[in-house]
């Protein structure tokens, strides 16, 4: 009886060391992602979320900020389209697993979202119907999966109003829903 009392304890200890092993290597990461200013920094970054993704694979969040930061890459480098889209195949791989490891997470679709817009920004007049219909998408399936995820909410109006800007249009309409947003 006391040693399976001693396995017990050993492996809750050895759980919670592990589980505050990865709180802290994610809060370095999240600190040097808030603070990355230039590519290097959130190239580095992006290493920090790759290096906890592997140690952790069944863990979504590395991948969802490693993810995140190539595709801030991309948006950086969006007017060398090969590096942009390299940036983004990268970034894709990680939300694959996610859409793995998370296929009823909202988070995921918006950055899903986010990707496509990044994609069409290199070149909107070959790019545009393809990507917005898909980015499209993807906000639309993290809405259904949660109405009031504000990020989604965010890129829905975000995508909205570049189209109007796209084709003309006054973006005045969209005041409310931009104010409402921010409310």
């Amino acid at each position: 009886m006391r040693i399976l009392n001693t396995l017990i304890l050993v492996a809750a200890l050895t759980t919670a060391s592990a589980e505050t092993a990865f709180e802290n290597a994610m809060s370095e990461a999240l600190t040097t992602y808030s603070e990355a200013r230039s590519i290097e920094q959130l190239t580095a970054s992006a290493n920090q979320f790759q290096r906890i993704a592997n140690a952790e694979k069944q863990e979504w969040l590395p991948k969802y900020y490693f993810a995140l930061a190539n595709i801030r890459l991309g948006f950086i480098t969006g007017k060398d389209g090969a590096q942009c889209d390299a940036y983004l195949d990268i970034a894709q791989k990680s939300i694959d697993e996610m859409l793995i490891l998370q296929p009823k997470e909202s988070e995921v679709y918006a950055l899903q979202s986010m990707l496509h817009t990044a994609r069409l920004v290199v070149d909107p007049m070959s790019r545009g119907q393809q990507m917005m219909m898909k980015s499209g998408q993807a906000i639309q399936t993290a809405l259904a999966l949660n109405p009031k995820n504000p990020r989604a909410q965010y890129l829905l109006l975000s995508n909205e109003v570049g189209q109007a800007q796209f084709f003309g249009k006054d973006v005045a309409e969209y005041c409310p829903r931009i104010a409402e947003l921010n409310s």
